[in-house]
């Protein structure tokens, strides 16, 4: 796990973490990133970007974590608009997807499998 919450992070290197890409977990929670951006973690099964000033995710932000990628927060942001078909098009399914108080008026999870727990 990585934890870089309560930072004051306003922009995310997409490179910086390539060098560790071997952890699960990302916390990057309680910052002021504004997009997240694809930063190659591809073994990456969780990420906390909860709380935070998105506004845009990058179409490429969930590349590679197909076989992976099972949990995303992303409440507490601005994001009015989320397109899950085309952010997850190659995922096996979240299992959790927040996006409460995201100030979220349209959302589409077509051709997106996501598993209601």
């Amino acid at each position: 796990m990585v934890n870089l919450s309560h930072n004051e992070i306003v922009e995310l290197d997409p490179y910086a973490l390539r060098q560790v890409s071997i952890f699960s977990t990302l916390d990057i929670s309680f910052n002021r990133l504004r997009t997240i951006h694809s930063y190659g973690l591809v073994r990456l099964s969780s990420l906390d970007a909860s709380h935070n000033h998105l506004t845009d995710v990058d179409n490429d932000a969930f590349a590679g974590l197909h076989q992976t990628f099972q949990r995303l927060n992303l409440a507490f942001n601005n994001l009015t608009t989320f397109r899950a078909d085309q952010l997850f098009h190659q995922t096996n399914g979240l299992h959790r997807l927040d996006l409460s108080e995201s100030n979220t008026s349209y959302l589409s999870l077509r051709k997106t499998p996501v598993f209601m727990s």
